[in-house]
């Protein structure tokens, strides 16, 4: 089935979480297309704690300038910057303008991976995470923002036409939606290559290492909780495994499992029925009682006082 691109503010992004603290907040309910605004009391979280976010996306910035760190970089974002993230990025956003205005779009890179494969001297999706914002042309960003709407124009109508039980003509949309999603990414990719068609910068065999692990963080983090299991996917040593995802994400591989499962766990906690027994099994914990005290180690209180604690805040 077709992954949906959503478009939605920066503010509210793929029901991303704070990493730690009692303010973390679940799961927001966001309507298909909101315009990111920079004068929105809470918009861009600035000077909050770091944010990590769960999916691809991009930010194109109409107006205004903002400052962020990703993934312990500092970057300069004003009008005409395209700004590229992966999962489990880490975003920090450090000062905004008023004027901020743009548009956010969750991007499934890995869907495209294949038809970028077949474009000769060009290092893949990895190299882009080495380069993650670029200042666009004035055509490039009139080009970049018509397949935007262009995208958002067909989601909008699939939904339109599946409500109304009309197949036929969701069928067809469909097939322009998933038409529209890869001339949309590939038209990003293109803006990160620049105009001779290369990336600027090199892949080495460290970043091939984080980039698989990140690939496999995401297909097997439900079930596997040891860093060495993902060393050993690799053919690689516990101890090099660890200093390479360190050396290029300034973070630790437990790190980013343990922020994985914590992200699951919280929307489970929040969006679902699903008891705390059943999310730790979903979660493949040994038991409730472990569950528990792990989910406290790393948020300070328990699955039950946490969802307490943000029905309190909704409800505010």
């Amino acid at each position: 089935m077709l992954i949906y691109f959503v478009l939605l503010s920066l503010h509210r992004i793929f029901a991303y979480k704070k990493m730690t603290g009692m303010e973390t907040q679940g799961v927001k309910k966001v309507p298909l297309y909101e315009r990111l605004k920079g004068n929105m009391p809470d918009v861009l979280a600035v000077g909050a704690a770091p944010l990590c976010v769960e999916r691809a996306g991009v930010f194109l910035c109409m107006n205004g300038a903002a400052e962020i760190v990703l993934d312990g970089v500092r970057y300069r974002i004003e009008t005409g910057s395209l700004c590229l993230y992966f999962p489990y990025s880490v975003l920090e956003v450090r000062r905004r303008s008023d004027d901020l205005d743009g548009m956010m779009m969750a991007v499934d890179l890995d869907a495209v991976s294949p038809l970028i494969s077949r474009v000769t001297e060009f290092d893949g999706l990895l190299a882009l995470r080495q380069r993650p914002v670029v200042r666009l042309t004035a055509g490039m960003l009139r080009v970049i923002h018509g397949y935007m709407l262009l995208y958002l124009h067909h989601a909008r109508l699939a939904e339109r036409y599946e409500a109304e039980g009309r197949r036929r003509l969701w069928q067809l949309n469909e097939l322009q939606l998933e038409r529209a999603r890869e001339c949309l990414v590939l038209q990003v990719v293109i803006a990160f290559t620049g105009e001779d068609g290369k990336t600027k910068s090199t892949v080495n065999r460290r970043d091939e290492i984080v980039h698989q692990f990140f690939r496999c963080l995401r297909e097997h983090y439900r079930q596997e909780h040891e860093v060495g299991f993902y060393a050993d996917k690799q053919c690689l040593s516990m101890r090099y495994f660890s200093f390479v995802v360190r050396e290029r994400t300034s973070q630790t591989p437990s790190f980013w499992i343990a922020n994985a499962l914590l992200t699951d766990a919280k929307q489970l906690i929040v969006e679902t029925d699903k008891t705390v027994k059943e999310v730790a099994e979903w979660l493949h914990f040994p038991n409730q009682s472990y569950f528990g005290k792990w989910f406290k180690a790393h948020t300070g209180m328990g699955p039950v006082e946490w969802k307490r604690h943000v029905d309190k805040a909704k409800g505010e």
